[in-house]
């Protein structure tokens, strides 16, 4: 996946029009297009604001993984680092629902023991 894939893959993921993340960038719409369709690179500084309004990291924006952020390298099984991964592309109204339920189905397991 390219960064181009990489930044479409976000926005959409967190259900943002191109429109909604001009507007919480300051780029503009072409450039966003241009990007996404990888006609050039972003820079360091289109990077940043890139990352802060995906809530993702410059690193895995480039790279397409964490470096501070390397799940396996933790007694993590695959499933965990899966749900773990998919819930942060979720919307913050998602993951509370997703919590929620865990936490009641947690709850529930620790009355039965």
């Amino acid at each position: 996946m390219s960064i181009g894939d990489r930044i479409r893959f976000k926005r959409k993921s967190l259900r943002l029009t191109i429109q909604e993340l001009h507007e919480k960038t300051g780029l503009s719409i072409g450039n966003i297009s241009d990007l996404e369709n990888n006609k050039y690179s972003p820079s360091v500084a289109t990077l940043l604001p890139l990352s802060k309004a995906l809530k993702c990291s410059i690193d895995w924006l480039i790279t397409g993984s964490n470096h501070e952020d390397n799940l396996q390298e933790f007694d993590c099984s695959d499933i965990e680092y899966k749900i773990i991964q998919m819930f942060r592309s979720l919307d913050e109204r998602d993951k509370e629902d997703i919590f929620n339920l865990l936490d009641f189905k947690y709850n529930r397991t620790l009355k039965q023991k």
